[in-house]
């Protein structure tokens, strides 16, 4: 089991994936002998573009929302105006999907 960030590890297993297929490997087979390889490749990437500082700041835009102080829940009115309900805040949800689709912070 990999202690690399979720995110890298998720790239590197698709950049194993990939090349697997490309060079009709066994995916499986591939990843057991070249697994630092594919995660240290990943994690120079994702550092190059700075996506793990991208995500971090993604998190904290999001803890800082406003109309919700990041719990991504909001109460609103229904119809009947002595009743409210309880629904995903417009204004972050987006942001903590990204978020989960990255595998999270660590």
């Amino acid at each position: 089991m990999s202690t690399a960030h979720p995110m890298v590890e998720k790239a590197a297993r698709a950049w194993c994936k990939r090349h697997a297929e490309a060079c009709g490997l066994d995916e499986a087979t591939l990843w057991a002998e070249r697994e630092a390889g594919f995660l240290t490749e990943a994690q120079a990437a994702l550092e190059a573009c700075g996506a793990l500082e991208l995500l971090a700041l993604a998190e904290q835009y999001a803890n800082e929302c406003a109309s919700c102080g990041g719990t991504t829940r909001i109460w609103t009115r229904t119809q009947d105006p002595q009743d409210s309900i309880d629904v995903e805040c417009p204004d972050c949800i987006d942001i903590w999907l990204v978020i989960e689709k990255a595998g999270g912070l660590p």
